[in-house]
């Protein structure tokens, strides 16, 4: 006879490997947490034979710490928040998925970056990017707001993302990177 505990552990473990999850961290991310995961992430990578080369590892390790640095930034407006991480290994590149709360009235700028970011060509990124660096200016999350582009940037690719709203004013933002497994000039 099995109990239900059983069969959840299952589902969650059937869910987990079918997805090719390599990494997966529900709760409340903090500076600390955000370190013992890239740590325990570089660890992995190094012994997994993922059939990405260093470069690429390296370059999937800094879009994790941006990706982490992200949910940290923007789920500390929400007083109760479990965010969650995850590292997935496909065929031909590896996702890195972030989902966290926020205020309703934040998701429209986030969306609006996302879509400005995914149009524009990479010199434009990079321009930008420049831009705001030289500008100097601090955002009220206590950055320069360019978490994202630099996402954009190091991991060649679009960003993907989804929101969900909550009933208490708040939404689930959910994003997406995708770093590719052959290694190619991204910044």
């Amino acid at each position: 006879m099995t109990n239900p505990t059983e069969n959840t552990a299952y589902d969650i473990y059937r869910f987990m490997t079918e997805r090719d999850v390599l990494a997966c961290f529900i709760g409340n991310f903090s500076h600390q947490t955000n370190t013992s995961l890239l740590s325990n992430m570089r660890s992995k990578l190094e012994g997994y034979d993922s059939g990405a080369d260093p470069a690429v590892k390296k370059k999937l390790v800094n879009v994790m710490m941006e990706c982490l640095d992200n949910i940290n930034k923007h789920s500390q407006s929400v007083s109760s928040s479990n965010s969650i991480f995850m590292l997935c290994r496909k065929t031909d590149h590896f996702d890195i998925i972030t989902g966290n709360k926020v205020n309703t009235d934040e998701v429209s700028a986030f969306i609006e970056k996302i879509e400005k970011i995914n149009f524009m060509e990479r010199s434009e990124l990079r321009e930008w990017y420049n831009t705001i660096i030289a500008e100097g200016e601090v955002n009220n999350k206590g950055g320069a707001g360019i978490g994202l582009i630099d996402i954009a940037l190091k991991s060649g690719n679009k960003l993907e993302y989804e929101t969900r709203t909550l009933p208490d004013n708040t939404s689930f933002l959910i994003l997406k990177a995708k770093v590719n497994m052959a290694n190619k000039k991204t910044v």
